[in-house]
């Protein structure tokens, strides 16, 4: 607050109340005579009398620094004689910035935009736009259908308040009136579809015209829908993101829609629409897009950007990630070196997430939509961060028929034929060429390994092992030689036996980890991928892994955990869940990155899963671990998928 301090004095100001406050008696702001600054004042608990604006007082008290402005505490006030404010002198929203009239009644006029309630109790919350930005005003409830207004250009009379981030920077202006009386309309807003009509590429919040804070009205065909978010427009070449509520149409229906202008850099959207059905139109021809369109922003003959954002468009890639969700399912494909996130609304029947490993390449049909890199601009265009392509149906992905489809059906089927024989031998003796010479270090490395295990091994049993297991023979002979032993004593000592049994896994575990180099010296994503392969290597389940977002290097106390925690999983899922498949992914996330370990086996509930009270120290084991090391741990179940899904901060 740019508001100098004020050291505590005894102040007196004589003025007219310009606002009292609902929610603490006796509070307002008094306009000092005869052109002093408005001063905010708090009564006392002791003062009784009511007071309306316009009432005439004297207030004595202690100066003090406010939470926006100066003001006075513990006052006493004294009554002086009834009155009528003046009218508010107009002012412009730029007059008030940073808080130079923090406290003075003025009117704001403005165009309403949205209708919200306020964090003060009795209050509602109107946003309104004006040729200087929007400010947010505070008018009693139940007062007036101030839903009704939307659209309207209203005059609002108020006393001015700044408000301020935690860091005291000024983030706008917060206008309260006293009554609805306060509020008065200086232009209705009519009938919004009655108004003509706005290109779909010429919503943006300013025009040649001058500014134009109203409602647009716009028409165009559906492309996709959202339910209860947002829809597409296509026309006219355009494309337009209008997000409504009220979404109760279909792709390929005429629509008209009414809303407000906003732009997120060079890209027009309408917000907070309404809209209504007019027809049945036609559906745009798709674009075909690859990485030319999808790399960066190719232009036409004239010079001027192609926009993709919200086009239409057919895209053809091999498939890299397949995870089904409630619903539908999320696909990445790699278009000509661009990765492309696809948003199914609906399941597909002749793909799965088994079938990834063999890579088919599929076409689909479907409305792009802008992925921004905040942290870069482009002149005035947004930096491209990535695209999701948006489908409806599961119809518009199709598998190409391409070589590796046809072999990848033969071989489903069970029929060889001798290109794919001869293609197998090949890769065979490449494979078989990598394997030898990788077997070769890796049996230099792990006689190393091996060695150091054997002495630790000893050192162990010779040690802390051999201590922990005297200390449970200590316990199992004190109950035998004691006659009489309470139930409650054997159950005691048996839970006992269990915590030390685990410590002693534990112990194993944690020197295992701590000699371990080769778990250190590999990047996260060889070591994740390593630690899939050896359990895939028993046979008894199949692993997927896709690993996007980890990074370089990962810290040895985090890392071992993380490792002892997938490893937990992937356990508890064979053991206990009886699981066929387990897929281990990982992606990106603010501040590092998260890694997720879904199994098609049975269900369970972790919080009513048997604990350490009867001898199951897995899942406890692993929440210890994650706390240790500052990791979100959480399962989720969806369909036939249950999931660990760990949060790591780098």
């Amino acid at each position: 607050m740019t508001v100098p301090a004020i050291f505590a004095a005894i102040c007196c100001v004589t003025g007219q109340v310009t606002y009292v406050a609902r929610d603490s008696a006796g509070s307002g702001v008094v306009a000092t005579e005869p052109h002093g600054a408005p001063v905010w004042f708090a009564g006392s608990s002791t003062v009784e009398a009511a007071f309306s604006p316009g009432d005439r007082i004297a207030v004595r008290g202690e100066t003090a620094e406010l939470s926006f402005a100066p003001g006075l505490m513990s006052c006493e006030i004294e009554f002086l004689s009834h009155g009528t404010l003046p009218p508010a002198p107009d002012a412009r929203l730029r007059d008030l910035d940073w808080g130079v009239r923090d406290n003075a009644r003025v009117a704001l006029t403005g165009v309403l935009t949205a209708v919200a309630p306020s964090s003060t109790k009795g209050y509602t919350r109107l946003s309104l736009a004006t040729a200087d930005g929007t400010f947010d005003a505070e008018v009693p409830s139940g007062a007036a259908d101030w839903a009704s207004l939307l659209d309207a250009e209203l005059r609002i009379d108020g006393v001015a308040m700044s408000v301020f981030n935690i860091r005291s920077e000024f983030i706008g202006v917060l206008l309260r009136a006293n009554s609805a009386e306060d509020v008065r309309t200086v232009a209705t807003a009519g009938d919004p579809f009655a108004k003509p009509f706005t290109a779909l590429d010429a919503i943006l919040p300013y025009s040649p015209e001058g500014v134009d804070l109203h409602r647009r009205h716009v028409k165009g065909v559906v492309t996709y829908v959202q339910r209860g978010r947002f829809i597409w427009l296509a026309g006219g070449g355009a494309t337009l993101k209008v997000n409504a509520s009220c979404t109760d149409v279909e792709p390929g229906d005429e629509v008209e829609a009414v809303g407000f202008a906003s732009r997120r850099h060079g890209l027009g959207r309408l917000e907070g629409a309404t809209v209504r059905r007019t027809g049945r139109g036609e559906l745009p021809e798709p674009a075909r897009v690859g990485w030319t369109e999808l790399d960066g922003y190719p232009y036409d003959k004239s010079g001027s950007f192609l926009n993709y954002d919200g086009r239409l468009a057919v895209c053809s890639g091999r498939l890299l990630s397949f995870v089904e969700r409630n619903g539908g399912a999320d696909l990445v494909i790699d278009c000509q070196g661009v990765t492309v996130d696809v948003a199914m609304d609906e399941t597909m029947e002749e793909l799965s997430p088994d079938d990834v490993a063999w890579g088919p390449c599929i076409t689909v049909t479907g409305v792009l939509e802008l992925e921004e890199d905040l942290e870069k601009l482009t002149g005035q265009l947004p930096a491209i961060g990535g695209w999701t392509m948006r489908v409806a149906s599961a119809s518009d992905v199709s598998v190409d028929r391409d070589a590796a489809w046809r072999a990848h059906c033969i071989s489903r089927i069970g029929r060889g034929v001798m290109i794919g024989v001869v293609a197998a031998l090949l890769a065979a003796l490449v494979a078989a060429g990598g394997v030898l010479v990788r077997s070769r270090s890796q049996e230099r490395a792990l006689a190393m390994l091996s060695a150091e295990r054997k002495r630790m091994a000893a050192d162990l049993h010779d040690t802390l092992e051999q201590q922990l297991a005297s200390a449970r023979m200590v316990l199992n002979a004190a109950v035998s030689f004691t006659p009489n032993v309470p139930g409650k004593v054997v159950q005691a000592v048996t839970e006992a036996n269990g915590l030390l049994a685990h410590a002693k896994d534990e112990m194993r575990a944690r020197i295992f980890n701590m000699r371990s180099d080769t778990l250190f010296t590999q990047p996260p994503e060889k070591v994740f991928g390593d630690l899939a392969r050896k359990f895939a290597r028993s046979g008894v389940v199949k692993m997927r892994t896709r690993f996007r977002g980890l990074p370089e290097h990962l810290a040895e106390s985090v890392l071992s955990e993380v490792v002892f925690i997938i490893g937990e999983a992937i356990t508890n899922a064979v053991k206990h869940g009886k699981c066929r498949t387990i897929v281990v992914t990982s992606d990106p996330a603010p501040g590092g990155f998260t890694i997720t370990v879904a199994n098609d086996g049975e269900p369970f509930d972790p919080m009513h899963a048997l604990g350490p009270e009867s001898g199951h120290f897995g899942l406890t084991g692993m929440r210890e671990r994650a706390k240790r090391a500052s990791i979100g741990l959480k399962f989720e179940h969806e369909g036939r998928w249950m999931t660990l899904r760990l949060e790591v901060k780098v």
